[in-house]
């Protein structure tokens, strides 16, 4: 490698390990923010061969990628550095949302009735596979409210932060929760249950877990899972099924490398590069207004730009890379890196967080027009929160007034 390359190879991979090792001492949100963004990044280390839609691709790492990536590193540090100088969100100890006020508990029985609205109007779409899913439900209407509601983030919240202090309650939310990631799971999604595997380790870890740690471990045995959820698909749903037979197929198709999502998000980014298919992509920040998508028509341009070439409908496929937006925006997109942070504070161990965690999420790997709704709705959703608890504040004295008058009355009469 050349010299230049040489340094911005190291440079990258020390900022990944200070963010990793300063996040270390921070609350859970914080590691995990750091863990996704180093199982997204650390592939640019790394060399690899990839068949992205019948392009063979073999990419090597360079300075002009790497140098962009330093960016973003240096914006995660910024963003770590300042939850540590605020000893109010390092300390973790404020609670911006009370999580067993009115507001958690509504929310999180509109995401149950969401949830079983949804299985209702899809329950013949369920056991599909991923692919046949999305065709089959492309074609089918939707109540825009609930394609947009995060009724499946909200509740992996109430599993681990229940608003409710009744046990029958927080048996039932953990069934309709469960219920949920195992559907997710079985129509092909893995998010759901990355992010618990996330909140699990992090969270009772106690300061030990090293967030690069866990991004390499889930960099180079984390596509096992995949082969996990297809054996159980075909243990299902398919008939003949031979385990010996897709045990070969295994042995024939595993590779000690990164997972193709991982190349394929910085595989997008390289040939868009390669291509001159970077444009601006300011008229995103329209998509932050109330009412605002007919605003910017041509959202995930540069995407579908990118699935043009490659002769992919829309894009399918052609994942995302959050250093593509950033170069799009003219770096004005970092913004969004560390509003996820601050989102996850005001969040923190309330029904919204795994609502924000998602958010944290989405931003390094889907198109922005698809987690800029995402934000909108977890601002709209933490409003309606906060103001459903201030109401409960302002009214809980007098209704309590008002019980204790009709005790004094019937205490009075009975005597």
């Amino acid at each position: 490698m050349e010299l230049l390359t040489v340094i911005t190879w190291m440079t990258h991979c020390s900022l990944l390990l200070i963010n990793s090792f300063i996040s270390m001492r921070k609350p859970y949100w914080c590691k995990i923010s750091v863990m996704l963004y180093c199982f997204y990044s650390v592939v640019v280390l790394i060399p690899f061969r990839f068949d992205f839609f019948g392009i063979p691709v073999t990419y090597t790492p360079s300075a002009l990628v790497l140098s962009v990536y330093i960016i973003t590193d240096l914006a995660l540090l910024l963003s770590v550095f300042v939850v540590k100088k605020n000893s109010s969100i390092s300390g973790d100890r404020i609670v911006v949302l009370n999580r067993d006020g009115i507001g958690c508990q509504v929310l999180l029985v509109m995401a149950c009735l969401a949830q079983v609205y949804a299985l209702i109007k899809s329950y013949d779409l369920i056991f599909l596979p991923k692919d046949k899913f999305i065709i089959a439900s492309s074609g089918r209407s939707i109540d825009l409210f609930f394609y947009h509601f995060p009724y499946d983030t909200i509740l992996l919240g109430g599993l681990f932060f229940s608003p409710f202090k009744s046990k029958v309650l927080k048996f039932l939310i953990a069934i309709v929760a469960l219920a949920t990631v195992c559907v997710s799971v079985i129509s092909g999604y893995r998010h759901l249950a990355f992010l618990i595997f996330s909140y699990l380790i992090f969270s009772k870890s106690n300061k030990i877990s090293s967030p690069i740690l866990v991004a390499l471990l889930l960099t180079f045995i984390g596509e096992v899972s995949n082969y996990l959820k297809w054996y159980v698909h075909a243990v299902l749903f398919k008939e003949g099924f031979e385990l010996s037979e897709y045990l070969d197929y295994i042995s024939r198709t595993y590779t000690f490398q990164p997972s193709p999502e991982q190349m394929a998000i910085l595989t997008n980014f390289v040939l868009s590069l390669d291509l001159g298919k970077i444009s601006s992509s300011l008229y995103v920040f329209a998509n932050l207004l109330p009412f605002s998508s007919s605003l910017s028509p041509d959202a995930g341009e540069m995407l579908n730009s990118l699935g043009g070439v490659l002769q992919i409908p829309n894009g399918q496929g052609a994942a995302y890379n959050f250093q593509l937006f950033v170069l799009g925006t003219y770096g004005i997109g970092l913004i969004f890196m560390w509003f996820s942070m601050f989102f996850n504070w005001i969040t923190k161990g309330s029904t919204l967080s795994f609502v924000s965690l998602y958010i944290s999420y989405s931003i390094l790997r889907d198109e922005p027009s698809y987690w800029i709704s995402q934000i909108k709705m977890g601002l709209l959703l933490t409003f309606f929160v906060f103001a459903l608890n201030q109401l409960e504040k302002m009214f809980r004295p007098a209704y309590s007034n008002y019980s204790k008058s009709r005790l004094l009355l019937k205490g009075h009469y009975s005597d």
